[in-house]
């Protein structure tokens, strides 16, 4: 089991040199990338078809007519450039790091719905979580694909390990299993009481080496993939929030 997880790792790099890019695809047509797990940028398929590169302030550094292109391409070395260690496109203002500094657990899970999932009952689910998150001083992110629950918490640690208590007890899914338990000193989704989102399927796309930022994140995989499969969807979500409000 160790040796296919490490052997699996391995392949997901697609450039060996000094400043290789590990690229991801979290949902269709939308891919970040990440060297030496500091997140660099990511791509972005426009209305209009072409793949468009960001560096990790979400800038954007250029148009490719394929994806081949716009992952080979020299502007791409501008995003090689741009790696934060620990870049997660976190909100930064002064009354966020003023309420929400010190050490603050970070949790992420994912279990399986009992039953299909019908919009009234994840507008129940999100309902009842902002509320509650709200008098605990919870932020996060809820996903939904293919009846599949995956969700980020993120707040002071009592009040998270109380919030899963009560999460493993509801008869809406099952097989709960957390992926990833850190403590951190600021928090990623620090604008969402409970940020809720469907990532689309992936889907195929001939290039050698891509990762499933999905499969990654729900096959049992080697932590670090595991956490940097995380951090994909963090980028993913705050990307298309931006891209809503501008």
């Amino acid at each position: 089991m160790h040796a296919t997880n490490e052997k699996v790792a391995r392949s997901q790099v697609v450039d060996e040199g000094p400043r290789a890019v590990r690229w991801s695809q979290v949902e269709e047509a939308f891919y970040v990338g990440n060297s030496r797990g500091n997140f660099v940028g990511y791509i972005d398929r426009g209305p209009d078809g072409a793949f468009r590169s960001f560096d990790s302030m979400s800038t954007l550094r250029g148009e490719a007519s394929t994806l081949e292109e716009s992952m080979a391409s020299p502007r791409c070395t501008v995003l090689r450039h741009c790696g934060r260690s620990g870049s997660t496109m976190t909100v930064n203002n002064d009354a966020a790091s003023t309420s929400q500094s010190g050490e603050l657990k970070y949790l992420v899970y994912t279990s399986v719905a009992t039953r299909k999932m019908l919009p009234e009952d994840l507008e129940s689910i999100l309902f009842t979580s902002r509320r509650r998150n709200l008098d605990a001083r919870i932020t996060g992110l809820l996903l939904y694909r293919g009846n599949v629950f995956i969700q980020f918490l993120e707040g002071p640690a009592l009040e998270v390990d109380s919030l899963m208590d009560r999460i493993s007890c509801d008869d809406r899914h099952s097989r709960v299993r957390v992926l990833v338990v850190e403590r951190v000193a600021e928090r990623s989704f620090a604008d969402w009481k409970m940020g809720f989102a469907i990532p689309k399927d992936t889907r195929p796309t001939g290039i050698e080496g891509l990762r499933d930022s999905f499969t990654d994140l729900t096959s049992g995989a080697y932590y670090d993939v595991v956490r940097q499969a995380a951090e994909d969807f963090s980028v993913w979500f705050k990307a298309g929030q931006r891209a809503g409000s501008s």
